[in-house]
């Protein structure tokens, strides 16, 4: 596409650009759509509107221009006749129409930038020579477009054929013909590049222009199945919101505007999956946290490792925009690097903790986790009632053996417990956690249970700290601790409420996690290295894959907090809502395509702590030979899968699609 426009280019003297949809792209789906940020950039300055600005400055728009033909004959309006006819007709307030424009040229200002594309044909157009044309059938004043070009980049060229101070269009080819006389050259010297197939290319060759067609995003964007289906569908049903129209228009103009390098849509599968579903979920997340913390008054936010990482990147992006915005903090910890050192008896939490889990482990796996070798413990361990360290843990006789078992032990789980608490309570000092009186303490949530174990460390420390939590999402489990004096708030459920939001997470549970996962190991303890206090990981090489993929996931996620940051700064005021959020991810959970199941149903999911872990793959069935030779293996691997949806989709859909 490339090649064959600076061929064209090649072979004229001047090259016109048309200006939007074009050279300029809006963060807004329609042109019309901006108009709902002028009315809550109005208000969000103190104004109240008592009319529908939006469709009386649309019909404004359309009176203005009848007018201008009828009294001079020109068929573009200017921006202040619209707004004077809004005044006329429609009784609207001189200041009020006079304030409402300044906020649409500022607003239009804000939310214009350039198409990829056409950028790097205007670099070109200027290295080689060529005199570079800007022209556009639009009402706005001379001064406000050239401000919109030169904020895009476009800093270098010749003319501006500009409708509204020239009083012709080129949907009537009045201004081509202003443009052929101002240059005083032969037409096939210019070679004009519009996105309207009628303005820009068609009447542009009835007068001897060469010409180049510049698809709109918009239309790339709703030509392409599974952008649109998987993608934009799920924001247009019926009156699309503001917020709505700028995330679309996001996702449109970054998967359509550079045809250079990514071509009309990206297939990089795990970069696209954080951009498209991903990206938007961190972006509500961070916003949210930013205003409780404000509102909280919190000092300071750690954020826990490991989901903390990526919510501690996206939230250091937007609130480097937030006045007041809390300093963020990463702090390394994990179930059992927290909750051993706070361990001081044998009570029924610790107890409950020692032996928990889901997976069906061994004695010894339960001693390892902890850090101690089963080898060492065999008299303990048949003295407990085990006949050897690798008798599995089943039946609740085998959990009131294995119960037994810790209490026999307690002296060696005591010890750990207190040198492993004089070397925690050193990397708190480290990182300045005694320093403040109010903290916030951020992660992926559902039970709150890292919170309450960084709480009873301090408390046994004698450190008078208040911490708040903040989380994606709580289950009931953790109201029990909130009870037990454990602040927290959640964004998505709270307590596993309100239930449509925890019905979405409970469908997987285990993507949520994987897309937070960060580019380390689980934390297993701490060890003082060259006079500094260091985490000590676990180490799997199998793992690596997984967090390279989840990385290529974060990336493209980050890409989309930053390309919708270039709007929301300016318009702080823009509120998406949790069920915005959400959409479209929730399409992935509830009805994903083929390869969304294979994709994510082949991430593995490991339970457990320390170095002991149990993985399976989160939606795997069985193959056809299996099932054939064992078919309750197809109903077992379905009870045992971590997304239940996409482990059925996944096998339903291959047949039809072919796939293996």
């Amino acid at each position: 596409m490339l090649d064959d426009l600076k061929e064209l280019i090649n072979k004229s003297k001047y090259v016109s650009f048309d200006i939007f949809d074009t050279a300029v792209l809006r963060a807004v789906l329609n042109p019309t759509d901006l108009f709902g940020i002028v009315e809550k950039y109005y208000e969000a300055v103190g104004g109240s509107l008592n009319f529908d600005y939006g469709k009386i400055r649309v019909e404004s728009e359309k009176r203005a221009r009848g007018k201008a033909w009828t009294l001079r004959k020109c068929s573009e309006a200017t921006l202040d006749e619209i707004y004077q006819c809004m005044i006329q007709d429609f009784n609207i307030e001189c200041q009020v129409a006079e304030d409402l424009m300044k906020l649409e040229i500022d607003t239009e200002i804000k939310t214009c930038t350039c198409s990829e594309f056409i950028y790097a044909v205007y670099k070109f157009c200027v290295q080689n020579g060529k005199k570079v044309i800007f022209m556009s059938d639009m009402y706005l004043p001379r001064d406000v477009i050239i401000t919109i070009l030169r904020k895009s980049g476009y800093s270098d060229f010749d003319k501006l054929f500009l409708s509204s101070s020239l009083g012709v269009t080129k949907s009537t080819g009045d201004l081509y013909k202003l443009l052929l006389q101002e240059l005083q050259t032969e037409p096939e010297e210019i070679l004009h590049i519009g996105d309207n197939y009628d303005s820009d290319i068609n009447i542009a060759k009835k007068f001897g222009l060469r010409t180049f067609f510049y698809e709109k995003c918009f239309d790339i964007a709703f030509r392409h199945k599974d952008l649109k289906e998987n993608l934009l569908d799920e924001f247009l049903q019926g009156d699309n919101t503001t917020e709505e129209s700028v995330l679309a228009a996001t996702f449109v103009n970054h998967y359509c505007s550079n045809r250079v390098e990514r071509g009309d849509i990206s297939d990089n599968f795990w970069y696209d999956f954080g951009y498209k579903y991903i990206g938007i979920l961190f972006f509500g997340f961070g916003s949210w946290l930013i205003d409780q913390a404000r509102k909280d008054e919190i000092e300071k936010l750690y954020f826990l490792s490991r989901d903390g990482f990526i919510m501690k990147k996206v939230y250091d992006l937007i609130s480097q925009f937030v006045e007041n915005s809390p300093q963020s903090e990463y702090i390394y910890a994990s179930r059992r690097a927290l909750n051993i050192p706070s361990i001081t008896n044998l009570d029924d939490e610790v107890m409950d903790f020692l032996v928990g889990g889901t997976s069906i482990l061994r004695v010894a796996q339960f001693l390892e986790r902890l850090g101690f070798n089963p080898a060492q413990y065999i008299d303990k361990i048949k003295e407990a009632g085990f006949s050897a360290k690798d008798s599995r843990i089943i039946t609740g006789g085998d959990y009131y053996m294995l119960r037994k078992l810790y209490t026999l032990i307690f002296d060696a789980i005591e010890e750990k417990a207190e040198r492993e608490r004089k070397i925690i309570f050193e990397y708190f000092d480290d990182i300045g956690l005694f320093g403040t009186k109010r903290i916030g303490v951020v992660d992926i949530g559902w039970h709150g249970t890292l919170q309450h174990s960084i709480t009873k460390l301090l408390r046994i420390f004698g450190k008078e700290i208040s911490i708040k939590g903040y989380y994606l999402g709580t289950f009931s489990k953790a109201k029990e601790l909130c009870k037990a004096g454990n602040d927290m708030s959640a964004y998505l459920c709270e307590f596993a409420e309100p239930d449509n939001f925890h019905k979405i997470i409970k469908q997987c549970v285990e993507i949520f996690e994987f897309v937070h996962t960060a580019p380390h190991g689980s934390v297993i303890n701490f060890e003082r290295i060259s006079g500094k206090v260091e985490p000590i990981f676990d180490h799997d090489d199998e793992e690596s894959i997984k967090i390279e993929k989840a990385q290529a996931v974060q990336e493209g996620a980050l890409d989309f907090v930053n390309d919708l940051i270039k709007t929301w700064r300016h318009f702080d005021f823009l509120r998406i809502s949790k069920e915005t959020v959400i959409k479209p991810l929730y399409r992935v959970l509830r009805n994903p395509t083929y390869e969304e199941t294979v994709k994510l149903g082949d991430l593995e999911h490991a339970e457990g702590f320390g170095n002991v872990y149990v993985k399976r793959c989160i939606a795997k069935p069985p193959g056809f030979v299996k099932i054939l030779t064992n078919p309750y293996s197809f109903v077992q691997g379905y009870k045992q899968s971590f997304w239940r949806r996409g482990y059925i989709k996944r096998f339903f859909l291959k047949p039809v699609l072919g796939k293996r």
